[in-house]
C-alpha cells in the first residue's frame, strides 16, 4: 500500500465532466432507487445515527451531521449528473443508499452503499449495487471500483457477490482501502436491468 496520492484516472475525470449522466430513478426486481433529495433526511439521520452502520461511512453523526452528508451526496448530482440513490422497497420503505461517488481525491468512480440494520442479510445491497453498476456501464462509465476498508467484511462480501475482484490496497485520506474492481457486465445483464424501466 502506497501512502502517496494516486492520480485521478483521466477517463473517469473526462466522463464525470463530459456528460456521463445517470437516470434519476432505477428499478430492480424488489427495489426502487431514487435520486437523493430532502425527503430522504430521516433515512440519513437513521443511517448516521447508528454507530455500527456509520462506522465505515464517516462515523456516527447527530441529525445536523447526517444532513451535511445528505447535502454532500445530493450535491454531487448537480456537479456531475450522477451520485447516490435512496434505496426503497416497492412499498416505499427506505432501506439505505447506493450509488456513485467521485470526490476530488478519489482515483476512480466508486460504487458505494450502506443499509439500515434491519435491511441486511437478504440480498438488498447486492441487488442495489448490481442495478447501479449495470445502469452506469450502460450510461458510459469507463470503469467502476468500490473502495472498502479491510475490516469491513460485510461490504467486501457484497462486492464479491456481484463479481468485483480485489485488485490492490491503497491509501485514501490516510486510511487503507481495498480496491474492488467491478467487471463490465455482459450484454445480457444490461438488457435485463433495463427491461423493467430502469431509466425513468
Amino acid at each position: 500500500m502506497s501512502g502517496a496520492a494516486i492520480p485521478r484516472d483521466p477517463r473517469a475525470v473526462a466522463a464525470a465532466e463530459g456528460g456521463f449522466v445517470m437516470p434519476e430513478r432505477l428499478y430492480s426486481a424488489r427495489l426502487v432507487l431514487e435520486r437523493l433529495g430532502p425527503e430522504h433526511f430521516d433515512l440519513f439521520a437513521s443511517l448516521w445515527g447508528d454507530a455500527e452502520t456509520a462506522r465505515f461511512i464517516g462515523g456516527q453523526r447527530d441529525p445536523a451531521g447526517a444532513w451535511t452528508f445528505l447535502a454532500i451526496f445530493a450535491g454531487q448530482w448537480a456537479l456531475y449528473g450522477f451520485g447516490h440513490y435512496a434505496i426503497a422497497e416497492r412499498n416505499g420503505r427506505y432501506l439505505g443508499f447506493a450509488g456513485l461517488w467521485f470526490p476530488v481525491d478519489w482515483p476512480e468512480i466508486e460504487i458505494g452503499y450502506g443499509l439500515l440494520p434491519d435491511a441486511r442479510g437478504i440480498g438488498y445491497a447486492r441487488e442495489a449495487v448490481q442495478t447501479v453498476r449495470d445502469a452506469a456501464f450502460v450510461a458510459g462509465a469507463p470503469g467502476l471500483v468500490s473502495y472498502i476498508a479491510p475490516q469491513n467484511l460485510p461490504s467486501q462480501r457484497v462486492a464479491q457477490s456481484v463479481g468485483a475482484v480485489h485488485e490492490a490496497t491503497i491509501a485514501l485520506r490516510g486510511l487503507p482501502a481495498m480496491v474492488m474492481r467491478h467487471a463490465t457486465p455482459g450484454a445480457g445483464s444490461r438488457a435485463s436491468n433495463l427491461s423493467e424501466g430502469a431509466v425513468a
